[in-house]
Formats: C-alpha cells, sequence, structure tokens
C-alpha cells in the first residue's frame, strides 16, 4: 500500500513511475475492514485516487446488550471500507504498462547518476530513485538499514463480523438504519 501511495504522489508531480511487486499475482483478498479518518481522505484526494465509492459511510458506534438494546453510543461520523478497495483506487492511478508482478528484489547499488536495482532471474533495472515499499520483510530495508529491525507495536483489535444475513430483523434495524 505505501508503494501505491508512493507511486500516485510521485506521478501526481509529472515523475515517471513504475512499480514492482514481488507478488506474481494482484494484491487483493488481504486485509480486513478499514476504518478512515481525515488524513487518509486527504491523501487518497492528493494522490489522485479519489474517494468516490470508497466504502459505507457510518454516522455512529453502538453497543448492544445480549438482549439486542442499545446501552451506549457514540456520534462518530466515518467511512468504513477495506484494504481491497484501497488497493483498487490506487492501483487505478499506475498505467497497466508501468505495474510489473512478479519482480523479487535481490540488491540495490548506488552510483552519481541514479540506482540499479536487481531483481531474481538477473533482471536490472535503473532508476533515478528506489522506494522500497516492499513490506514487513523489506528486502531494501535489510540492504540499505539492516540494524534496523520491525518490532511488534503492542497493536491488536478484537471485533465481530457476523454475516448479515444471520442477523435478526431487529438487529439489521438497529445497526443498519
Amino acid at each position: 500500500m505505501s508503494g501505491l501511495f508512493a507511486a500516485a504522489f510521485l506521478r501526481q508531480i509529472g515523475w515517471d513511475v513504475d512499480v514492482y511487486e514481488r507478488s506474481p499475482v494482484e494484491l487483493v483478498g488481504r486485509g480486513a475492514g478499514i476504518t478512515t479518518h481525515p488524513e487518509l481522505l486527504a491523501a487518497l484526494e492528493a494522490s489522485g485516487a479519489g474517494t468516490q465509492d470508497l466504502g459505507i459511510t457510518v454516522e455512529r458506534r453502538i453497543a448492544i446488550d445480549r438482549k439486542g438494546r442499545v446501552i451506549g453510543e457514540k456520534h462518530l461520523p466515518q467511512i468504513l471500507t477495506s484494504w481491497d478497495r484501497l488497493q483498487r483506487l490506487l492501483r487505478a492511478t499506475i498505467d497497466p504498462a508501468h505495474y510489473h508482478l512478479g519482480w523479487n528484489f535481490e540488491r540495490v547499488e548506488q552510483d552519481g547518476s541514479g540506482v540499479q536495482i536487481h531483481f531474481s532471474k538477473g533482471r536490472v533495472e535503473k532508476a533515478d530513485l528506489l522506494i522500497g515499499g516492499d513490506g514487513l520483510r523489506s528486502g531494501v530495508r535489510a540492504q540499505v538499514a539492516p540494524d534496523v529491525q520491525p518490532i511488534y507495536a503492542g497493536y491488536y483489535i478484537w471485533r465481530g463480523a457476523p454475516n448479515e444475513a444471520d442477523l435478526s430483523p431487529l438487529a439489521l434495524k438497529t445497526v443498519f438504519p
């Protein structure tokens, strides 16, 4: 996701950008729901991806007891979306000819005129700039900053997500006005 954002922003200011994905297939079907915030909405607009059909707008959060009664409520308007929807919006900012699947990064070399990016199977690409938005187990980070290791930040979340069809009519009316 960070690589797609970087590519979209650079394209907005006139750079020619290519994205090389390690995965041999499109990066869809990953991650769960995402609650948007004003900063994300602004970044999507500024990147050229936009926010059209981003997700479902909710006006509030509620807590329901076992009998289906609302026992707590907070006004909190937000758009709920998904990793897939964000990925598709950002992916649409990049021409298919500049989006490459199945390129496994091996190493980068830098000189006064730019970088040479070496991929598996002997592929080499030359560029002015390399952005390593390649995730938690980043090969780029491992080479350029080997002492920097990701650590668990202690974040966790629990959520229940029943199938909408399994909800009672009262729950549907209460949760989805």
